[in-house]
């Protein structure tokens, strides 16, 4: 459609373009974009999409001015040099509609560059905490994770205000001065619709069955990392039940050497594939030891109707119901899933669809004569 027709641009500056049937990361670009348009059925969603590497070739000007803003954001030279890339690249693709901006939305949180190159609200929206990742820390140009930390939280306080995805998130926020709201994962609604086909399917089977899946990301580190440990334990376990497991999702494949006579690697698989296996399944399990953010999958899972077990970390951000249970160790998912002795989900409760925060939902309903400017930092 012709951006022309559009009097208000909301620019949304992340490191992978939405996709609700991608990854977490995607399909939580997705939703924001979604809600956003709820609000301003009247806005375009421009986006702008940077580079998560330091390859491309720097401006030289904009860098000796970022070197000036050093000491108030207490970065480090390699991040200062993320900046003065990514402002170039939003300044080129924003430049025929920087007088029709609304807002930003502003996902990338390891570039600092959306705070300081717009004068109106920038709305963050970080999908975790890098720096309480100890595989993703090194996005803030640090490997010791106070540096790391200190660097992040000073690139956040640079935005009109900070969504968080979860209150484990908003909690870190708040408690190092940056107040925030919480505006959890929710998927799209044509996702929504397509896991409440799979829901409905779930209750007319209503069957008990042996096969447990373990679904994930293992391009994610984090995620590879607590796959390798599950699967292990699943191994090493002394079973007394006739039970089974598949593993699925991008990357899996390298998790082949864990298979065994109980368990099955199907490394990435299609929609309608994993649909059925959803379906089939008699719960999913999850294990996660480091990190932030949410896991969006224990959203769309209990959405399903499947039975999750988790361990606490993996389960940060949401509280233990009917649809999901939290067990403290792997030796106690081994027992849980053993004894089948976890909750099962009331099949006819619908979900509910979670609105923006009130105070983002204000900003975005202002017009661009009557906007707030944003006070942060602004370049020569």
């Amino acid at each position: 459609m012709d951006s022309s027709l559009f009097r208000n641009v909301v620019v949304a500056v992340r490191f992978w373009k939405a996709d609700p049937w991608g990854n977490g990361g995607t399909k939580r670009s997705a939703q924001i974009d979604e809600a956003v348009l709820k609000i301003r059925p009247d806005a375009q969603i421009l986006e702008v999409v940077l580079p998560i590497s330091l390859k491309e070739k720097l401006g030289v000007k904009t860098l000796l001015a970022l070197i000036k803003h050093r000491p108030k954001l207490r970065l480090n030279f390699r991040l200062l040099m993320r900046g003065a890339r990514d402002i170039a690249i939003i300044k080129k693709a924003i430049d025929e509609h920087k007088n029709r901006i609304l807002a930003v939305v502003w996902e990338a949180t390891p570039s600092f560059a959306p705070a300081i190159t717009f004068n109106v609200p920038v709305l963050a929206f970080p999908h975790n905490i890098e720096a309480l990742s100890a595989t993703r820390k090194t996005l803030l140009g640090s490997n010791n994770p106070e540096t790391a930390l200190a660097a992040e939280l000073a690139i956040l306080r640079c935005a009109t205000k900070v969504i968080a995805i979860s209150n484990y998130d908003a909690v870190v926020l708040k408690n190092a001065g940056i107040d925030s709201d919480t505006y959890t994962y929710h998927p799209t609604l044509a996702v929504s619709n397509h896991l409440g086909e799979i829901r409905a399917k779930r209750r007319r089977l209503m069957r008990e069955g042996s096969r447990y899946l373990i679904l994930g990301s293992a391009t994610n580190p984090v995620t590879a990392q607590g796959m390798h440990a599950l699967l292990t334990a699943i191994k090493q376990y002394a079973w007394k039940s006739n039970v089974c497991f598949s593993v699925c999702g991008s990357g899996t494949d390298q998790l082949q050497k864990h298979a065994f006579s109980r368990l099955d690697v199907l490394g990435r698989v299609s929609d309608e594939h994993l649909s059925e296996l959803l379906v089939q399944c008699q719960a999913a399990i999850i294990y996660q030891t480091e990190g932030s953010g949410l896991l969006t999958r224990i959203q769309e899972l209990t959405m399903a109707g499947v039975p999750v077990i988790a361990n606490a970390h993996a389960a940060r951000g949401y509280a233990a119901s009917e649809n999901l249970t939290v067990r403290s160790s792997l030796e106690d998912i081994m027992a849980t899933i053993d004894a089948r002795s976890y909750a099962i989900p009331n099949l006819d409760d619908a979900p509910v669809w979670m609105p923006m925060p009130k105070s983002i939902i204000s900003m975005l309903t202002q017009d661009i004569a009557a906007r707030r400017e944003h006070v942060g930092y602004t370049l020569p």
